[in-house]
C-alpha cells in the first residue's frame, strides 16, 4: 500500500539518507485498558460511563504522556462496541473524561462491532500502520497485527503490542 507524504519521514545523517520510514503510531483499547471496567460484563455498574472513577489507574496521566510522545495525530483509540455501549463510550471519552483536553482527536477514535474478522479491530486498523497497540484481548492484538497489516510498521519502529490485564484492576491476567 502507498503511504501519504504525512506518513513518510526521511532520516538524514551528515553523509547519508537512510530512506523513508513510517512514523510510530499507537492504538489503545477503551474497555479494560483506559477504562478499568470490563464494559461487556453483565456485572458492571450500568452508570460506569458517568464516573471518572471507572478509569484505569493513572489513565489520564498515561494518555497525556502518550499523546506528547507520539504526537496527537499518531494516537488512536480502537474500541469494539456498538449501540448503547458505543453511546456510553462516547459519553465517557468526551464528557466524563474530557480526553479532548489532553489532545485526543475525535477523528482518531474508531469503533468496530467485532474483535476480529471483517468487522473487527484489524479492519479499522488497516492503513493506520500501528507500530504500538494496547488491548486486554489477545484476539484483538492478533487482529490488528495480522488483519490490520501492522507487521511492517512494528518492525520499522521496533514497536510492541501490549496485552493489558484488565485496566490493572484484576488479580490475575486473562
Amino acid at each position: 500500500s502507498q503511504k501519504g507524504p504525512d506518513e513518510l519521514a526521511e532520516t538524514t545523517t551528515d553523509f547519508i539518507t537512510i530512506g523513508p520510514t513510517i512514523k510510530p503510531k499507537i492504538g489503545i483499547d477503551v474497555g479494560g485498558v483506559l477504562n478499568g471496567c470490563d464494559n461487556d460484563s453483565p456485572n458492571v455498574d450500568p452508570n460506569w460511563h458517568l464516573s471518572k472513577k471507572s478509569a484505569a489507574p493513572q489513565c489520564e496521566e498515561a494518555l497525556s504522556a502518550i499523546i506528547e510522545s507520539f504526537g496527537r495525530d499518531n494516537v488512536y483509540i480502537l474500541s469494539k462496541c456498538g449501540g448503547k455501549m458505543r453511546e456510553k463510550t462516547d459519553i465517557w471519552l468526551w464528557q466524563t473524561m474530557r480526553l479532548q483536553d489532553l489532545g485526543l482527536k475525535p477523528e482518531n477514535v474508531k469503533f468496530c462491532l467485532r474483535r476480529s474478522g471483517k468487522e473487527g479491530k484489524g479492519s479499522i486498523a488497516k492503513g493506520l500502520n500501528l507500530s504500538f497497540f494496547v488491548d486486554d484481548k489477545d484476539e484483538c492484538l492478533r487482529s490488528v497485527y495480522y488483519e490490520g497489516d501492522s507487521k511492517h510498521a512494528v518492525e520499522l519502529n521496533q514497536g510492541k503490542y501490549f496485552h493489558f490485564a484488565w485496566g490493572g484492576n484484576r488479580k490475575r491476567p486473562p
